[in-house]
């Protein structure tokens, strides 16, 4: 009998003593959610990097843009005999109240728009009929910082000079993005100083001041490339 109840009690003790190592299941699943948190955590963060670096990052971009000269530009250059035509590849646009020049471009720029730039193909030029009178713009970029569109100036033949010929807006009244480009519509491009300049040496007036808006610009640009880890 005493037996008995030693050894009753040994393996009792050993289960208990057993039990004693294992983990209890409050542990293990505290722990459990404490990983899965941890992870969590560092894939927002991963996440978090990985876009903050995206929207540096220069991709190519590509699209077209619609140069409209606004009213009051159209009927200056009207008025002073002066007429607005496209420079191959660029069309000639004439769908709208206004005349137009539609162009292709390539460049490339950064997911926010803080950066990069894009070159148009072909241009545009502006000439009196009748007349020697010659304004061209060839060349035609523009750079994102700076919301400059530059060209390559010609006037009545002259070696072309390159200029800062237009300013540009990228507000959000005009301008919008989505995960794959940006769509401008109706953006104003105002005249600069040095263009309209340009212009007086050309014809001898203006068809807008300098800061007044020349064209109105609709355009689609396309991100060539998914941002990196999306």
């Amino acid at each position: 009998m005493q037996t008995f109840i030693r050894r009753s009690f040994s393996h009792m003790a050993g289960r208990q003593c057993a039990a004693s190592y294992l983990p209890s299941r409050k542990g293990f699943t505290v722990r459990r959610r404490f990983l899965i948190a941890s992870a969590i955590s560092v894939g927002v963060v991963a996440a978090g990097a990985t876009l903050a670096a995206a929207v540096g990052l220069l991709v190519p971009v590509k699209g077209s843009a619609v140069f409209c000269l606004t009213p009051e530009a159209a009927s200056a250059l009207s008025a002073q005999g002066v007429g607005l035509s496209a420079t191959a590849p660029a069309e000639p646009d004439l769908s709208g109240p206004t005349p137009c020049v539609k162009a292709l471009f390539s460049g490339s720029a950064s997911a926010d728009l803080a950066d990069g730039g894009a070159q148009l193909q072909g241009g545009m030029a502006f000439t009196r009929a009748g007349s020697v009178a010659r304004l061209e713009l060839s060349k035609l970029t523009a750079d994102v910082p700076s919301r400059t569109f530059r060209a390559d100036v010609e006037v009545n033949g002259a070696p072309a000079v390159t200029t800062d010929f237009l300013g540009f807006s990228l507000d959000p009244a005009y301008v919008s993005l989505s995960g794959s480009g940006a769509r401008a519509v109706d953006d104003p491009a105002a005249l600069s100083p040095q263009g309209a300049a340009a212009f007086n040496r050309a014809f001898g007036t203006v068809p807008v001041s300098s800061g007044s808006s020349l064209f109105r610009i609709t355009a689609e640009a396309d991100f060539l490339s998914g941002l990196p880890g999306f």
